[in-house]
């Protein structure tokens, strides 16, 4: 263990340094004293071995003295309020010397009492009453920390008040205070310090931190004010040397005295103090009463006194008063309780079934969630001021600063993953109820609410106030109502707001209406992205899969909103406005479902009284009477029948209701190149656009995709086009049955797979390897009932094959032949025919038995194999017609379809064309 000097050793330094000047010393120790001559005299070599163990209770000498704070700075200072003792939770600090080095405490270490200073004493047996130390009863004290330090200086760790050490003959401090008497009640009075000032030109800064967390840093200001002094360790002292008195000097001329770890902490050059509000530092218990009366004066000066001397540096730092405004979280009752009018129903939290969005900032912005799994928005994150009596008020309260520690929220919205990092202040967006953040002055907000602490001890928040000069802006802005909406049975759209208040902090949004009461809205439920608000009176059950909140706005019927108020991060704004809010009942009507054309469709509706009914449907020519409505030229569609009230007072009243047609205008192209959904040839051009445009959904190997609105996925483009590069939806899996649903119109159901030829010329064949061969010669072997032999061509290009059993080319004969040469996606094997002379086939063949085949006449690696499924064939006019061959085993496979429907539905004629409505379709 490392062990602390003796008493006399820890003043050598001091000695050698120098002394208090000769004028100064000799107006202590008075210029006739003997002992006064001496210590002038005083040679610095003189042995320091002469311990006061050696010294006599008797004549005048110095002596160093444990003295309480109020007598150290009585004379020093003008205050009526005395110095405290400093109060301390940690215990080690207060025992640790290089942080409270010139200081004594209680033997526990809860209490720093005073200050060890050298005081002159005229006759030294007055300290007769008061416990004197030697160096030889030190006593070791261990301190209470990870520190490997043991300390003997017995005064330090000693908790008697005015305890003194005698020091060696001729010691010669740098300052020091004369003791003048011992009053009646038996406690030393003394003179104000003594020693050579020395003035320190540095540029102190003050900064007014009540509540506040430097910024950046997960570290609390020390007070409510803070003063740091640059290169104070360089220009005043160190950690090494005892600091006796820090005072602040001020315009009208009082002075207030600091403590060691209360009040300075000098090891960064710091100084603060409390005046009320802030109530512990680093858990030591702060004491305002000496310093309130700074508010509001300027300090002029900072005077250290140290063992090295006094420093003095002149200052011009104003004690501004403050006011207190922070963020905090506040529950939506409490938040619009003083800000609505004429309506005492509570604004409940917000329920959410879906997790994401609460938790999504973008859409919530402004809002705070105390659950980390967002099933509940539960109020807002709005700009208060303190006027609580200090933070012991808020204790039990979440603080935030700017070091506080981060918050990573992961949201998935739309199947996209996301995930935010939100720091400081906005570490508020998740957390709990009062959790607050102090705004520093220069943030001080437009407008705000007042916090007090009420009777019963809980929080209660003010109606919302503004700074002086300040108020809510017109807005230009404008409103529209509608009961077409899928938030609510009311919404509002509001346009004209910048984007800069969309986008930010929205704290409230008020409705007011016409007799003066008004309506508090909350995010998500009824504030969406901003400029849309959402209104439930009881006929909208959920809002997005929980149970709407109904009751604070239900009586909104048959009023009209006046005025729309916004309180954002980006400023308060108004919007004037005349927005009926139309009653409803719940009436619903039905209407029958019909055929399109010319017509007529039941309605069924029970109207409210005093309700004169107007029927119209949009896009369509009705006329109502009798239950029924009737109609002409009506495409075939979903319709709405909209029934308003001609007095204007009742909502619309609609019902949907659908006109179909037997036939579809459309069908699949069959070009795997360009896939399309095309207009049959006897369609009317109006009729097919109107079935692009009715298309709700489509169906590809079962799955479906709708064709509009949320996770939409367009398939059939507006102009019938398929998009078979995106990848989510055709996955290469192929053949892709696709189901297209057009409203009004019956199902199109088709095929979509790679044709396998496309030729560009129905006649004879041409040169090239029927298997790829890159040779003129290529044997093939038997496998699976196939044969083997080789191929070979002559001069003409035709090919042949020499069957390897009988070593004869095939004649007028089918063979069923591997091809090793085939490319990626093409056959392994087909079917080839030789005619009578042996050569291999390509084009139209008519076998005997009077079907047709088609053999592939284009060398890809094909050259001559046999054809199957649909094909488009040029023939001799140079237009393209679409053939189907047979696909199946069967016996004939390969043969082509004529004058009947194919396998997938489809027409041919009698020459095998493809037909839609008699008539071939060609390209």
């Amino acid at each position: 263990m490392k062990k602390q000097k003796t008493l006399a050793v820890l003043l050598s330094a001091a000695m050698v340094a120098g002394a208090i000047p000769t004028a100064a010393l000799a107006e202590v120790v008075g210029s006739n004293s003997e002992s006064g001559v001496k210590a002038a005299e005083l040679n610095v070599d003189q042995k320091l071995e002469e311990q006061n163990e050696a010294s006599e209770d008797e004549g005048s000498g110095f002596v160093l003295m444990n003295v309480p704070y109020d007598k150290v700075y009585e004379n020093d200072i003008q205050n009526d309020t005395k110095v405290d003792a400093v109060s301390s939770a940690t215990k080690e600090k207060t025992r640790k010397k290089k942080v409270v080095n010139g200081t004594y405490h209680s033997e526990d270490g809860s209490e720093i009492k005073g200050a060890i200073i050298p005081v002159w004493v005229d006759d030294l047996s007055l300290l007769k009453e008061f416990k004197k130390v030697t160096a030889s009863n030190a006593e070791e004290v261990e301190v209470a920390s990870a520190s490997d330090s043991t300390y003997n200086d017995n005064l330090f760790n000693l908790d008697d008040d005015y305890a003194y050490a005698v020091l060696p003959n001729g010691y010669e401090p740098k300052v020091c205070k004369k003791l003048m008497k011992i009053d009646e009640d038996g406690k030393p009075v003394f003179s104000k310090f003594f020693g050579g000032e020395q003035k320190i030109e540095t540029d102190a800064t003050i900064v007014a931190c009540s509540g506040r967390y430097h910024p950046g840093k997960n570290k609390p200001y020390h007070g409510d004010y803070e003063i740091t002094i640059p290169d104070y360790q360089k220009l005043i002292a160190s950690s090494s040397n005892a600091v006796y008195e820090a005072v602040l000097d001020t315009n009208e001329g009082d002075s207030y005295g600091l403590r060691l770890l209360e009040n300075t902490y000098l090891k960064d050059g710091e100084l603060a103090f409390s005046t009320g509000f802030t109530t512990k530092s680093k858990k030591c218990i702060l004491n305002p009463n000496h310093y309130k009366s700074l508010i509001g004066k300027t300090i002029t000066q900072i005077r250290f006194v140290t063992e090295k001397g006094i420093f003095v540096i002149p200052t011009e730092l104003k004690v501004e008063k403050q006011e207190i405004y922070a963020l905090m979280n506040i529950p939506y009752d409490e938040l619009y309780k003083n800000d609505l009018k004429q309506n005492d129903i509570p604004v409940d939290a917000m329920t959410s079934a879906t997790y994401q969005k609460t938790r999504t900032k973008s859409l919530s912005n402004g809002s705070y969630h105390k659950n980390s799994d967002g099933s509940k928005i539960d109020g807002v994150t709005f700009p208060v001021k303190l006027m609580v009596n200090s933070d012991a008020d808020l204790k039990e309260l979440t603080h935030v600063g700017d070091g506080s520690k981060e918050l990573t929220i992961t949201t998935t919205l739309r199947g996209k993953q996301q995930t935010n990092t939100y720091k400081g202040r906005d570490t508020l967006f998740e957390n709990g109820t009062y959790a607050y953040y102090v705004l520093s002055p220069e943030e001080k907000p437009d407008f705000y609410k007042e916090v007090t602490v009420g009777e019963d001890g809980k929080f209660e928040f003010s109606e919302t106030k503004f700074q002086d000069g300040k108020s809510a802006e017109k807005s230009k802005a404008t409103a529209e109502i509608t009961t077409k909406t899928t938030r609510g049975d009311y919404q509002i759209n509001v346009s004209g707001l910048d984007k800069s208040v969309t986008n930010s902090s929205i704290y409230e949004v008020i409705l007011e209406t016409k007799d003066g009461k008004s309506y508090g809205l909350r995010h998500l439920e009824n504030i969406w992205r901003g400029n849309e608000l959402g209104i439930y009176t009881g006929y909208t059950k959920e809002s997005h899969g929980v149970d709407a909140s109904v009751e604070p706005y239900k009586d909104i019927m048959g009023k009209t909103i006046d005025k729309i108020t916004y309180l954002t991060s980006a400023g308060a704004y108004e919007i004037d406005t005349d927005l009926y809010v139309p009653m409803k009942d719940g009436t619903q009507a039905e209407v029958a479902d019909g055929k399109s054309g010319n017509g007529s469709v039941a309605v069924t509706v029970k109207l409210p009284e005093r309700f004169d009914p107007e029927y119209q449907v949009t896009g369509l020519k009705t006329s109502f009477a009798d239950g029924a409505l009737t109609y002409t030229d009506a495409m075939p569609g979903k319709y709405t029948l909209t029934i308003s009230d001609k007095n204007e007072k009742w909502a619309d009243i609609e019902a949907d209701f659908v006109l179909s047609s037997d036939t579809n205008p459309a069908y699949y192209n069959r070009d795997y190149s360009a896939p399309a959904v095309i207009k049959k040839g006897s369609a009317d051009e109006a009729d097919f656009a109107n079935y692009l445009k009715n298309i709700t959904k489509v169906s590809v190997n079962g799955k479906e995709y709708a064709a509009s609105g949320k996770g939409a996925a367009v398939i059939v483009k507006s102009d019938g086009t398929i998009d078979l590069a995106n990848s989510s939806v055709f996955d290469g899996k192929e053949p892709y049955t696709v189901v297209v649903t057009s409203t009004g119109y019956p199902d199109l159901t088709f095929e979509i797979k790679q044709v396998t030829y496309d030729s560009s010329d129905s006649d004879s064949g041409e040169s090239g390897e029927p298997a790829g061969s890159s040779s003129k010669k290529k044997n093939t072997s038997a496998s699976d009932g196939m044969t083997a032999g080789s191929w070979s061509q002559d001069a003409a290009g035709n090919w042949y094959f020499k069957n390897a059993a009988n070593g004869k080319n095939l004649v007028s004969a089918w063979a069923h032949i591997e091809n090793p040469y085939a490319g990626a996606g093409q056959p392994k094997d087909s079917w080839f025919h030789f005619d009578a002379n042996g050569v291999m086939q390509t084009g139209w063949f008519k076998d005997s038995d009077g079907r047709w085949y088609f053999f592939n006449p284009v060398s890809d690696s094909t050259l001559g194999r046999m054809m199957t499924g649909w094909n488009w064939i040029k023939g001799n006019d140079g237009k393209l017609r679409c053939y189907y061959f047979e696909e199946i085993s069967n016996g004939h496979r390969g043969a082509m379809y004529s004058g009947t429907t194919t396998p997938d539905g489809y027409t041919v004629d009698a020459d095998g064309a493809w037909t839609v409505n008699g008539i071939v379709v060609t390209r």
